[in-house]
């Protein structure tokens, strides 16, 4: 946020979830999934660099503080509004208009709600129906008033991003797993349900 000028109000940690930024809102999209992925992409470096302490130490709790983080960060990624990938799909739906992407985006989003709802993640379901609302409200200011759109160079850009910071989370949890450090099995776990 203060890499573009926007000043913070404040910084409040949630805990087990992460980290929250309240501040002046971005003033264009670009800004939105600047700031959105900026917390995952610190977190995936904490994570790989507790997974170094813990290959050098063997730290039973240099692994799990690895592992944790890469679960919560990728928690963070899923594309619910207002988790940070949610901000980012957001972003890159609405810098196209397109009506297309949002009946997609709300098709996956009720797909995702049933499949939260059989499997007891009602947490989840709360945030996929205050993305839902957002989004449908949101769509209906105008152009103009609205924040200033990606281009399709950042369009494109933005979803290669996106996609890579959750290839690496994925791989470190896989990598984490496989090096036997007990507990490391509950990320997969939670990734299996």
């Amino acid at each position: 946020m203060k890499k573009f000028g926007l000043p913070t109000k404040g910084m409040y940690l949630i805990p087990f979830v992460g980290g929250l930024a309240v501040g002046d809102m971005p003033k264009s999209r670009w800004q939105d999934v600047y700031i959105s992925m900026m917390g995952p992409v610190f977190g995936l470096f904490m994570t790989v660099a507790f997974y170094i302490v813990y290959l050098i130490t063997e730290s039973h709790f240099a692994g799990l503080v690895a592992s944790t983080s890469a679960l919560l960060n990728l928690f963070n990624l899923i594309p619910v509004y207002p988790l940070d990938g949610g901000r980012v799909v957001k972003s890159l739906v609405f810098s196209g208009r397109n009506y297309l992407a949002l009946v997609a985006l709300l098709a996956i989003s009720a797909a995702c709600f049933v499949m939260a709802w059989k499997l007891g993640f009602y947490f989840i379901t709360f945030f996929i129906v205050l993305g839902v609302v957002d989004i449908v409200a949101g769509w209906r200011v105008g152009l103009a008033e609205d924040l200033a759109p990606l281009n399709p160079y950042g369009i494109w850009f933005s979803v290669l991003w996106y996609l890579v910071v959750v290839a690496l989370f994925l791989g470190m949890i896989l990598l984490i797993a496989q090096s036997g450090l007990p507990g490391s099995e509950i990320a997969l776990k939670v990734l299996a349900s």
